[in-house]
């Protein structure tokens, strides 16, 4: 019988929530049936059990809950060839496609319920990232669907909502536990640990059906490509839209998505130092995926499911052909997406730009008012190491303490402009190259340069060495003409 043990699981966990809801009447009872002298005794003792059941009865009660929706709607009428194409998948599976589908800015996709309560009187609803019609074939983004389709096959989407529902009410439960008594959580962690470990366990079980739901309409080499490139996407993409697209956003500026992400992910090589912004050097994270499998995952590792699709049959499937192809009006699409994304963290309303232009009309006007600065007065461009150090630069961990990236942006674009005023001039830009500075047959990083240093990825005496091959040691990073009268 499907999902036998996840109903087992949640019928068990409700029927112990309803046991204790009747604690408080057992208790009551029983001390109306006590003498005066043994209810001294043992009332305190049937209060304290009156209050933990009460308590519990409380965190486990179902609550409807409407959570955000995150994306635009896909409108039909604007989208035919990828709403048809869509049916298409939903036809071939046997599953019908959920009545809202959203596109979304990140790369991920999703299915689940909105509104209701697991499942009951709830929306079923279908994300999915733009970012994927980037580097998708369309038997892949077929494949892709079927899977999150394959979530709700013969009730798994429905079980799954019960084991969140469930998992919330522990949650409720802990932060309760935490306020009001927190010595007995040690106690209720040996009690609940086992169910949750078992209830995440299902929850990977199901990741692997929604797999192997895929592979047999798509064929397994399909599925495993798809989990192989997405393993890459979300790796990528989040470097992308963190380093290359939110400075942006912030900014007001809304450049295309898919052609930035594409060119990025082409220059893009792990190893490769990016500038500071992307917060981490690539030498020191690592396309993991999902990570190490563990017990408190709710998906299993990326490689573990490529695994285990490689023992699915395949099935035969025709050529294909880029997914981006599905799409009308990318632009537009695009437009409203980061629009979005502007309006979900309070942003103004961004303004469309080519990536030609932003060389000209966002990076250039930052570093002309960086090298309007008077606070590196006296200081030259082989003294950077010095001024990097004294800016305070620290690392938490593998990134940079909150606002270093801000000052390390500012001591960039103020060497920027010291370079430009001296006859240098910046090349050809594009998403995931470096910016560089070139003159004659001399050529500098700016970015990497100060990231290479606040990562101590290059000693002060190298520096030293490449400014004075470059001829730049001596340049003064502001000027007199700089300074107010």
């Amino acid at each position: 019988m499907p999902h036998l043990r996840t109903t087992f699981l949640v019928v068990s966990f409700y029927l112990g929530a309803i046991f204790c809801s009747l604690l408080p009447l057992v208790c009551l009872a029983i001390a109306s049936s006590l003498p005066f002298t043994e209810l001294v005794l043992f009332g305190p003792w049937l209060a304290a059990i009156t209050a933990g059941a009460a308590l519990i009865a409380w965190a486990v009660v179902p609550r409807q809950t409407h959570l955000p929706l995150d994306g635009i709607p896909l409108n039909p009428a604007q989208q035919p060839e990828l709403v048809e194409f869509m049916n298409e998948v939903a036809q071939r599976t046997g599953q019908p496609l959920p009545s809202l589908v959203l596109i979304t800015a990140d790369a991920r996709t999703a299915t689940g319920f909105y509104s209701g309560f697991a499942g009951i009187g709830s929306q079923r609803v279908l994300s999915i990232g733009l970012p994927y019609f980037a580097v998708l074939e369309r038997d892949e983004l077929a494949a892709l669907l079927a899977h999150e389709l394959g979530h709700f096959y013969r009730g798994s989407m429905f079980a799954w909502a019960w084991i969140v529902e469930t998992q919330k009410a522990v949650a409720r439960l802990f932060a309760a536990l935490e306020r009001w008594a927190p010595r007995l959580i040690p106690v209720f962690q040996l009690l609940f640990e086992p169910f949750v470990r078992a209830c995440l366990a299902a929850s990977r079980q199901q990741e692997f059906a929604a797999d192997r739901f895929a592979a047999e309409h798509y064929g397994a080499d399909v599925v495993q490509r798809v989990l192989e490139k997405n393993q890459r996407l979300t790796f990528q993409f989040h470097i992308y839209f963190e380093s290359e697209l939110l400075p942006l956003l912030r900014l007001g500026w809304a450049p295309p998505l898919l052609s930035g992400f594409s060119g990025f992910s082409r220059r893009f090589r792990p190893g490769n130092v990016l500038n500071f912004l992307s917060e981490t050097p690539v030498e020191l994270m690592h396309e993991s995926g999902a990570g190490v499998e563990g017990a408190f995952e709710t998906h299993p590792s990326v490689q573990t499911r490529i695994e285990a699709v490689d023992r699915q049959p395949d099935a035969a499937v025709a050529p294909s052909h880029p997914a981006q192809a599905l799409l009308r009006d990318i632009g537009e699409l695009e437009a409203r997406l980061l629009a979005w994304e502007a309006r979900k963290r309070d942003l103004l309303e961004p303004q469309s730009i080519p990536w030609a232009e932003l060389l000209d009309r966002f990076h250039r006007p930052r570093w002309e008012l960086a090298g309007e600065s008077q606070e590196f007065e006296g200081k030259t461009v082989a003294q950077l190491p010095e001024i990097i150090d004294a800016s305070g630069v620290e690392l938490v961990g593998a990134h940079f303490a909150d606002g270093v990236r801000e000052r390390l942006q500012h001591i960039a674009e103020t060497l920027c402009a010291a370079l430009e005023r001296d006859g240098w001039q910046p090349d050809a830009w594009s998403p995931g190259e470096p910016l560089i500075m070139v003159k004659g047959d001399r050529q500098v990083e700016p970015f990497t340069a100060v990231s290479r240093l606040a990562w101590k990825q290059i000693a002060f005496f190298e520096w030293e060495d490449e400014c004075a091959d470059l001829g730049i040691a001596g340049l003064a990073l502001t000027t007199p003409s700089y300074q107010s009268a």
